[in-house]
């Protein structure tokens, strides 16, 4: 494999290399303890009193100043850890009835399917029977060769009620399936929400030991 190398423009007269010394930078608050670095000059053998009256005065202001600060800062995570830990009592006690209403939807959409199973068992049995019964008269065996009114009449009647079963059948098997599906979307709302609330517990309980949470979708987050 053929490594490419990289051309610089060069400097027209310009034939050696050259490096190029920069002055060095004073020190900055960015890189500097402002008041360990005063404290340092202290000693300096150079002050004048008006730099040491300066310095003493700016010492006790950072001083004080970073005294309010770190007590301010502990004011403000001692109640940021106040808000976490109620807020994580919160989410345990709500977790713990989400947990018990999405086992109960679990169970109530279990009962849901297997009404659905049995309804269409039973509407497939109905239209067996009429099925039979067709059968039966088209070889003209549903009735006696010399039957009587009465037995005309308890057939025709059997035949509105076979009927009448194919249509209850039908509408008990769309009742079931429009149970099922309203179980489903009850218990898929539940389980979102019994997820969505782990998740938040397993980030609070991470603020609340100092670790980093590593959201699945964001990543690391603080």
């Amino acid at each position: 494999m053929n490594m490419e190398v990289p051309v610089y423009p060069q400097i027209v007269g310009d034939t050696a290399p050259r490096t190029v010394e920069t002055a060095p930078t004073a020190p900055t608050p960015q890189n500097v303890d402002v008041l360990s670095r005063l404290l340092q000059l202290r000693q300096g053998p150079t002050l004048t009193a008006e730099q040491r009256e300066r310095l003493e005065t700016m010492i006790e202001e950072l001083t004080i100043s970073q005294n309010e600060a770190w007590a301010l800062a502990a004011e403000i995570e001692q109640g940021n850890r106040g808000f976490l830990e109620e807020r994580h009592g919160e989410i345990r006690s709500k977790g713990r009835k989400l947990h018990a209403l999405v086992e109960r939807l679990a169970q109530e959409l279990n009962k849901a399917k297997q009404g659905v199973v049995a309804t269409i068992a039973a509407r497939d049995s109905a239209f067996a029977a009429a099925r039979a019964m067709k059968e039966s008269e088209a070889r003209g065996e549903h009735v006696p060769r010399w039957a009587t009114d009465q037995e005309l009449a308890d057939w025709r009647k059997q035949v509105v009620e076979a009927e009448q079963a194919i249509k209850e059948a039908n509408e008990l098997v769309v009742f079931a399936t429009r149970n099922e599906a309203e179980a489903l979307q009850k218990f898929e709302t539940a389980q979102k929400e019994y997820q969505e609330l782990g998740a938040e517990e397993v980030r609070v309980r991470h603020l609340l030991d100092g670790k980093q949470y590593f959201d699945p979708e964001l990543g690391l987050s603080a």
